[in-house]
């Protein structure tokens, strides 16, 4: 499977979390039945602060889910460019990614 990040990246109206989410793109057949038992998240902005979160008790499945979505709390990130590494966890192993997003506030 391959993970990715949506471009942009949501923090609520009053700053405290984020909605994380991107696309789950799944590799057949070796990944037939998997399911993602917990996504690790971490952004980072220009300035080296970080902020990290996951997916708690979320899954996602093959077969069933194309995108991964959950909300995290924002530990002081404010909007613009950041890194974001992402991690999804099966029964498998581990899977990582590195994108760069952006954190927006809602208009």
């Amino acid at each position: 499977m391959v993970g990715r990040f949506d471009e942009v990246q949501n923090i609520s109206t009053d700053g405290k979390a984020i909605e994380t989410c991107g696309p789950i793109t799944w590799e057949l057949p070796q990944d037939e039945g998997v399911t993602i038992t917990r996504v690790n998240v971490e952004f980072e902005d220009v300035n080296g602060r970080k902020c990290n979160g996951h997916s708690r008790d979320l899954r996602f499945a093959q077969g069933t889910d194309h995108e991964w979505m959950f909300t995290m709390r924002n530990n002081g990130m404010a909007p613009g460019r950041a890194t974001a590494r992402g991690e999804f966890v099966t029964r498998n192993g581990r899977v990582s990614w590195e994108d760069e997003v952006e954190l927006v506030l809602p208009d």
